[in-house]
């Protein structure tokens, strides 16, 4: 099975064989993490950081009165929180969606790396940039667009960005994220959320029954969504 950082900086850059060995010699302290489990908690000072290799997890920040947000999603290839090395406490935490499979890399390893291989360390910079991107889509499409259309732009940032690592195909994949999760992503009540998910299946550009997602009209639902994946960093150049 393809490895999921490699397969992700890959798309965006050339990575050399000994630049992939180093990469798989990193990752090799690996985890199982159960659904629901905090991966990274708020509030924590990590001395390592993780990339998730298996599963879904999400961003979320916890408030005082119990409620939280949901700021991203997480994926098979993504660094959940090599921002965590350079921020003395953590102002947010990471759950696991559904079962994970992380490996951990001290930031003492991580800070070597970038002293003897470079280029990595820019390819290992440029994954905060593009996290940072994931986050100002998300303020735009929550603060701005109607909940049906929120909804439209994660179904394509989603495909896309599970597209590049092998985890969608034929215009379809698999969400493990409840609607309670969605409803905490998009600041809505779980009744608001089903209505506006009904109002996205009337328009016959996707299907989401349960964990299942089928694009029918990918141009349609970017309309919908107003998506233009700028953002997500996909175009290919040397760094």
């Amino acid at each position: 099975m393809p490895h999921p950082l490699i397969t992700y900086l890959q798309r965006r850059d050339s990575l050399s064989d000994e630049e992939k060995s180093v990469l798989e010699r990193m990752t090799h302290r690996q985890e199982t993490i159960a659904v629901r489990t905090p991966i990274v908690r708020q509030g924590s000072r990590p001395t390592q950081s993780c990339v998730l290799l298996q599963g879904i997890a999400y961003r979320e920040h916890l408030l005082r009165s119990g409620k939280r947000m949901i700021s991203a999603v997480h994926i098979a290839g993504d660094f959940v929180d090599l921002n965590g090395m350079l921020l003395a406490k953590m102002d947010h935490g990471v759950r696991a969606a559904s079962a994970c499979t992380v490996a951990w890399i001290p930031h003492a390893e991580v800070i070597r790396l970038t002293e003897t291989h470079p280029h990595l360390g820019r390819l290992f910079w440029m994954t905060t940039v593009t996290d940072a991107a994931l986050t100002r889509a998300a303020v735009s499409v929550v603060g701005r667009l109607p909940p049906p259309a929120k909804l439209a732009h994660m179904a394509c940032e989603l495909y896309l960005r599970m597209s590049e690592v092998g985890l969608a195909k034929n215009w379809s994949f698999d969400l493990a994220i409840t609607q309670l999760d969605l409803a905490d992503m998009f600041g809505l009540s779980t009744v608001h959320l089903n209505r506006s998910m009904q109002t996205l299946r009337a328009t016959n550009a996707i299907s989401w029954d349960g964990s299942r997602v089928v694009i029918h009209d990918w141009r349609k639902l970017t309309d919908i969504g107003e998506f233009d994946p700028t953002y997500l960093n996909l175009e290919p150049k040397p760094r």
